[in-house]
């Protein structure tokens, strides 16, 4: 019934959050992939649900917002393959990641990802994340990123029916379904 993507940029610390919003139609069995592709091969942690990539002297590093089950594919190659005619010299190895969250069956599900560069100029930060109920939870630096998996999230001294919530410094944004509120 609905497949949506919220992003956010925190510009302090300069990471982006992604949340994609799945809600299952009744009766057909799906579930929710996220992909992505890169020109370099990239590098996973089962474990801690991370992934990086590198690029000459810069770098990405994703952390996934998922504590129960769920798998990584890795693949290379274009499918389908470049077109027969057309010089093959022009189409640069691509490289394909996949999180799969494992459950058919499930009806509705909230996949955060937290992603930081590095290059010359900008450093990593520190990321960790936890499951605290239905809330996945990622501390990134002093910043906390809460992604709600029920009706009502509860964390700490945090309570909210959003989406997400995130707090930087003394800031609090809820992002919903009316775009991102501030308070």
């Amino acid at each position: 019934d609905r497949c949506r993507r919220h992003v956010v940029f925190v510009k302090a610390q300069q990471y982006f959050v992604m949340v994609d919003e799945f809600v299952a139609r009744p009766n057909i069995a799906s579930s929710l992939q996220w992909n992505i592709h890169s020109w370099d091969e990239f590098e996973v942690n089962e474990q801690k649900r991370m992934f990086w990539i590198r690029r000459g002297e810069s770098s990405l590093r994703a952390h996934f917002m998922h504590h129960k089950n769920g798998f990584f594919s890795l693949s290379e190659g274009w499918d389908p393959p470049p077109m027969k005619g057309k010089d093959g010299a022009q189409w640069l190895q691509q490289y394909h990641l996949r999180f799969t969250p494992s459950g058919i069956e499930i009806p509705k599900r909230n996949l955060g990802v937290v992603l930081c560069v590095e290059h010359e100029y900008l450093r990593l930060p520190i990321v960790e994340t936890e499951l605290s109920g239905d809330v996945e939870v990622a501390h990134v630096g002093d910043d906390l990123v809460m992604v709600n998996q029920g009706d009502q999230m509860v964390y700490e001294a945090y309570e909210s029916n959003a989406l997400m919530l995130l707090v930087v410094g003394e800031k609090t944004y809820e992002v919903g379904d009316d775009g991102i509120v501030m308070s």
